[in-house]
């Protein structure tokens, strides 16, 4: 057994309500191609069933460890070989990135016989912003701060690979312009900005929070047969961070810490140290405004997230897709 493409890209949920609208992209479709052959010849008329079931911890959803729901699901769980003893049907993904394992097993016309395939759900052209392809931490003056990695999901920061420049040139110009104004922001050492979520290392929906329906899961998934029009619960849940375009970026620069490392500075902190008498305070936080100038230099826009600042990047293959509307 086969399935072909092994890597299938997961659906993308559709943006709106802010200046770049990202449109909805439909789950991927794989051809499951079973072959049966029995002491050398073809098996005909045999019945094979077919099961999907998601790997569990894969696609950066660490928590996805103790169920077995699947984020895909088959056309025909049961298909009948031809004289050749072939026999085929479709794998539908969902939105949500990871791996997936189809098994066959033959239940009539032929002795038991098993196959597994398995079948990677992935957006394509996602790199690790803080890896070797990326702006690793350890680079020298590099104004970054990885935060918000948690133990459900602690690969949070890939980004598309044709964003990652455009991404890096926004945050470095920012900064070196708070830089410049603020002096202090270099004193002891550099303070980086705090980078939050952007997406998962497979891409697809990324949740944060417990699904309204489903209290002991988080991330969607499609329903066994249930055709995967659109996602399973659309109503909140970071669902921008599916593709590689979207950065979270914290309020507050970090804050060295003895060792000399840094530390987060949370939201609320960082309101009570901007109303801070001491220079200092008052230039922690980050400047909306300049931000968003910045950003819409490169066709990006920034808007207020909660208790961080969003950034959108506007690049390819999202501008095409957003042509051909």
């Amino acid at each position: 057994m086969i399935v072909s493409p092994q890597s299938i890209p997961p659906g993308m949920t559709p943006q709106t309500g802010v200046l770049l609208q990202v449109p909805a992209i439909n789950p991927g479709t794989g051809t499951v191609l079973v072959h049966v052959d029995i002491e050398g010849k073809p098996g005909r008329n045999v019945t094979v069933q077919l099961t999907v079931r998601s790997v569990p911890g894969s696609g950066g959803h660490r928590h996805l460890t103790g169920w077995s729901y699947p984020t895909a699901w088959l056309e025909n769980a049961s298909v009948r070989t031809d004289s050749s003893g072939d026999a085929e049907t479709v794998l539908h993904v969902g939105y949500r990135g990871g791996v997936e394992l189809v098994e066959a097993q033959t239940t009539a016309g032929a002795p038991k016989m098993t196959a597994t395939f398995q079948v990677e759900v992935r957006q394509p052209g996602l790199v690790d912003f803080f890896g070797p392809d990326g702006f690793p931490t350890t680079q020298p003056r590099a104004p970054y701060f990885p935060v918000g990695a948690t133990a459900a999901h602690p690969q949070n920061h890939f980004v598309a690979r044709d964003a990652l420049n455009v991404v890096h040139d926004i945050l470095l110009t920012f900064w070196q312009r708070q830089a410049m104004r603020h002096p202090e922001l270099q004193v002891p050492r550099l303070r980086p900005l705090q980078l939050n979520d952007m997406s998962l290392s497979a891409g697809g929906r990324f949740r944060a929070e417990p699904s309204s329906a489903f209290a002991n899961e988080q991330c969607a998934y499609a329903a066994p047969g249930r055709p995967v029009t659109q996602d399973y619960d659309l109503v909140s849940g970071h669902k921008s961070h599916d593709r590689g375009y979207d950065v979270d970026i914290a309020t507050c620069f970090a804050l060295p810490t003895a060792n000399g490392g840094w530390r987060r500075v949370t939201d609320a902190e960082c309101q009570t140290l901007a109303r801070g008498s001491n220079g200092y305070m008052r230039v922690m936080a980050l400047d909306e405004q300049g931000l968003s100038d910045v950003a819409a230099k490169y066709g990006a826009v920034v808007f207020a997230e909660g208790d961080h600042w969003h950034l959108r990047v506007p690049v390819a293959p999202y501008l095409n897709a957003l042509r051909a509307r």
